[in-house]
């Protein structure tokens, strides 16, 4: 509607068209009652529902339409440094989405305690539409923990179907199932089985095995200022060439949390750059009153790095 004025014109009559935003001078139309949206709304037997039925109605289908999850609430270390403060919501994303998988998630489910609350009447949800909103998500979410029950999500189908099409096409993509202690393929499985989220391996010429000492490669691996990593001499490690003393050395890991958002034990990458005083720093963070801009990253060639999180 807001971005291509032939698409508009083409399918007037077929859909519902208003700005969702709190515009102050916006051209596009904000009344959800228009004559053209009545029309659409006759068309589809929804003319009986108010403005708030209309808008719990449109909020359950469309999680865009609610404000967005605060990022750093749903990290690993469950921290964000504006706390009550923040202007985004302290939900789990997973939950919003109607796939959280875990049975006691640490992230909050509700949508009215104090914090979450204040948000969405700032963004124009008032308290009662916000009650009937979760009860439709506590509603999808006990539906998807069925789901997970019998074994049918979307994930598992897919799963499937990807397996039975590459049978012999074994990946070196660590099976986020099985470190669940849930890989319904078994033997059968086309991804590698592992009770880690990694996996460390030398090649003596014929096959792949694992090394001593995983847990504190990887330790070492996950430091961007480490290039080597040395065990009394038993281990000459180099990151950058990915050898061990004269043999070839390999990490295999799960599939990229960017790949795989809604599956839990995937590997999130992190970028780290090198400042002027030989800092690696976490990009994004800032360090210093005068940050590198992105846009010259690449003229100064400030050297970038992958990490484990």
């Amino acid at each position: 509607y807001m971005d291509n004025n032939l698409l508009h014109s083409q399918n007037q009559g077929k859909h519902w068209y208003f700005c969702v935003f709190s515009c102050r001078s916006c051209k596009y139309s904000h009344d959800i009652f228009s004559p053209e949206n009545k029309k659409v709304l006759k068309a589809h037997e929804l003319s009986g529902l108010d403005e708030n039925e209309l808008r719990v109605l449109l909020l359950q289908n469309d999680p865009f339409l609610l404000p967005d999850t605060c990022q750093f609430y749903n990290r690993k270390d469950d921290i964000c440094i504006q706390q009550i403060h923040c202007n985004k919501l302290h939900i789990c994303r997973h939950f919003l989405q109607g796939e959280c998988r875990f049975s006691l998630c640490k992230k909050s489910h509700d949508l009215l305690d104090g914090h979450s609350l204040r948000v969405l009447e700032t963004g124009g949800i008032g308290g009662s539409i916000a009650s009937n909103i979760q009860t439709i998500y506590d509603h999808r979410h006990e539906e998807f923990k069925k789901e997970l029950k019998k074994g049918k999500t979307k994930e598992d189908d897919a799963f499937a179907r990807a397996s039975k099409n590459n049978k012999e096409d074994k990946s070196d993509e660590i099976c986020v199932f099985y470190i669940w202690r849930y890989c319904k393929h078994k033997d059968k499985c086309k991804f590698v089985h592992y009770h880690l989220p990694y996996r460390w391996q030398i090649y003596n010429g014929v096959n792949w095995n694992d090394v001593s000492m995983m847990e504190e490669i990887e330790k070492a691996y996950c430091d961007p200022k480490n290039i080597r990593y040395s065990d009394a001499g038993l281990l000459n490690i180099d990151f950058q060439r990915m050898t061990c003393s004269s043999s070839s050395l390999r990490r295999l890991s799960t599939a990229s949390s960017v790949s795989k958002p809604t599956l839990s034990f995937t590997t999130q990458w992190i970028w780290y750059w090198k400042n002027n005083q030989g800092q690696w720093v976490e990009y994004g963070e800032q360090v210093s009153p005068h940050p590198v801009p992105c846009w010259q990253m690449q003229e100064s060639k400030i050297p970038f790095y992958f990490s484990l999180c």
